[in-house]
């Protein structure tokens, strides 16, 4: 509830308790890191989404949104193995693509940025058209 009015401290608080009663509780990491992100504190989100892992490694999202904690942190390197797993879990998972794209784009490795467009282009063309531009 305290999520969807935005009072994302109140939501981390409650989620917190949830995990004081129920330690592992997966979608508490889970939505503690979506309130950090909201927040741009992503620091927060990278460390909460690293604890929803651990208890839901197979889950994709998580490692997206891993890879976008440091994309954001403009850390490109820490950013690529998450992101690399989260397609290697969903290998169609557009976002995650685009995302590994752009940070291999900003790490210079236009080899792996057109490797990935490639494998966009069949996932979700307007994605695909949007890294194209980014490429030139």
């Amino acid at each position: 509830m305290y999520m969807k009015l935005q009072r994302y401290d109140e939501a981390i608080e409650t989620f917190e308790q949830v995990l004081s009663i129920r330690p592992g509780y997966d979608r508490a990491f889970f939505n503690i890191g979506v309130c950090y992100s909201q927040q741009k504190k992503y620091k927060e989100s990278v460390e909460a989404f690293e604890k929803f892992v651990e208890v839901a490694p197979d889950n994709p999202d998580g490692w997206h949104y891993i890879g976008m904690g440091y994309m954001l942190q403009k850390k490109f390197s820490k950013a690529v193995d998450p992101l690399q797993k989260a397609v290697e879990l969903r290998p169609d998972f557009p976002s995650a693509y685009y995302n590994l794209g752009i940070t291999y784009l900003n790490l210079k490795d236009n080899y792996s940025a057109r490797e990935v467009h490639k494998k966009l282009v069949t996932l979700d063309p307007a994605l695909a058209e949007k890294l194209s531009k980014l490429l030139r």
